[in-house]
């Protein structure tokens, strides 16, 4: 699915798996509301977005993808209220080149690499997430752009 051009449409329950790439492209200034949508086992990420594109999801999974679960780059943003991001085989989330994104309560367990990657151009608040059980841990960029606060991670 692509969302590109301003458009802005809202999907409940919906399920979007097994694409040859990304399960969901949101561009070109496009949001959208992703209420609940189980997205999962896609070739590329389960959700990107760039260039202006902004979605908002809420509940739902993004789970066993063959990269990370939520990619944002070249000036990418989102919203994750309470999403599952599960079983990727990249990081749970990826945030680069000028993205933003905010979690919220969200989910992001048992990915193949770190829970939430950002590059030094990333910024965005990671809160009340569980961010346990992920090979490489919770995060690897702590004292960048992306604030962390009150996360449940794995105890040293």
């Amino acid at each position: 699915m692509e969302i590109r051009a301003e458009a802005n449409p809202t999907l409940v329950g919906c399920k979007i798996h097994e694409g040859k790439q990304a399960g969901v492209v949101v561009c070109d200034s496009g949001t959208g509301v992703f209420d609940n949508c189980d997205i999962w086992g896609n070739a590329w990420a389960g959700v990107v977005t760039t260039r202006g594109g902004n979605p908002t999801l809420k509940g739902g999974q993004i789970r066993n993808g063959q990269q990370a679960g939520f990619v944002a780059f070249q000036d990418g943003a989102g919203k994750l209220e309470k999403v599952e991001l599960i079983g990727n085989a990249a990081a749970g989330v990826s945030l680069l080149s000028g993205s933003t994104a905010v979690l919220r309560e969200c989910k992001i367990n048992r990915n193949g690499d770190v829970g939430v990657w950002a590059d030094n151009q990333a910024k965005g608040k990671v809160e009340v997430c569980d961010l346990r059980n992920n090979e490489r841990g919770p995060s690897d960029s702590p004292g960048r752009g992306v604030v962390m606060n009150h996360n449940k991670v794995e105890k040293k």
